[in-house]
């Protein structure tokens, strides 16, 4: 049956609305049905569905900011190897190439396991790319003399 020939009390985006909710037996029965209880029965079920539709499209939204913001992250830049490790006062700082600070840690050793998983992320090898370590002031020599 045609949706054109759909009149429910004069409106024919009622039983459209039902059969894109895949509630065909109900748009149906707007065609032939005009008994009272049943047309609250279906008044009650439009608009559950005006509601459901509501929601959908609510959700597409979001969905559509969802990969927006994705699509934003993944091309914000990472961290470019190979990677530097200098002293800065009483951490290591981890560079990327461009200078960059990628991250601080408290010990030498975390800064090197820093630049081995970034490094095998990046898809570098280790023995190709080691780390450079800047070299230490003289202050800073004497800091780890007095310290050992």
């Amino acid at each position: 049956m045609p949706d054109t020939n759909l009149t429910v009390y004069g409106r024919t985006e009622d039983a459209r609305l039902l059969r894109f909710a895949d509630l065909t037996h109900r748009a149906n029965l707007i065609e032939i049905d005009f008994d009272a209880e049943t047309g609250v029965l279906l008044a009650d079920t439009l608009q559950i569905v005006r509601r459901l539709v509501e929601a959908s499209l609510q959700q597409r939204r979001e969905i559509t900011r969802l990969r927006r913001r994705v699509a934003e992250l993944e091309s914000t830049s990472s961290p470019v190897p190979p990677f530097s490790i200098e002293k800065r006062s009483r951490a290591w700082a981890v560079l990327d190439q461009r200078g960059e600070l990628v991250c601080l840690a408290l010990y030498k050793k975390g800064a090197f396991e820093v630049v081995r998983r970034l490094s095998e992320r990046s898809g570098l090898r280790r023995t190709s790319q080691a780390p450079t370590v800047a070299p230490l002031s003289q202050a800073d020599s004497q800091e780890n003399c007095r310290l050992s």
